[in-house]
């Protein structure tokens, strides 16, 4: 299926605020702990389950349900 650009829905040019918190939220856990940080992005945003987040840092399920 091919989609035109000019097609596409046009993104809006200021981000809400509640995404400029969301943003500013993880960045400062990211800066108090990275691993806590990737986890809860690999979790909200990249949709992976416990066990894919264990896989992909190298570490157990109880470590990721941990932190």
């Amino acid at each position: 299926m091919k989609v035109e650009l000019n097609a596409a829905p046009a993104l809006p040019h200021e981000r809400s605020p509640d995404v400029v918190a969301l943003d500013d939220h993880l960045n400062q856990l990211s800066r108090l702990d990275e691993q806590q940080g990737l986890i809860v992005e690999m979790r909200s945003f990249g949709c992976l389950s416990i066990e894919g987040i264990g896989e992909v840092l190298g570490i157990s399920r109880s470590t990721v349900e941990r932190e």
